[in-house]
């Protein structure tokens, strides 16, 4: 998933992954939530070290920014079709 979102975007996982408010940081998140069957907090952890609370405050922030734009949806879709191949 971190390497498939850091193909499609250019920009590698450790780029971003520490910025608070980054949309491709917040769709890693939900693709591992949602494609792999972690719990919140095991993706936290895996994510660097963050709780339940924050996984999932992210996750509701990237679907609010899904719901304004179009393209992180767009991404979003494609990662998961790509993860699943």
């Amino acid at each position: 998933m971190v390497a498939e979102v850091g193909r499609q975007t250019g920009e590698p996982w450790s780029a971003f992954r520490e910025r608070h408010g980054d949309k491709r940081r917040y769709l890693v998140l939900g693709v591992a939530r949602r494609c792999t069957g972690l719990t919140l907090a095991e993706v936290g952890r895996k994510a660097g070290g963050m709780d339940d609370a924050a996984v999932t405050m992210a996750m509701r922030r990237f679907s609010l920014a899904c719901q304004r734009d179009k393209a992180p949806a767009k991404l979003s879709a494609s990662v998961i079709k790509a993860v699943q191949m």
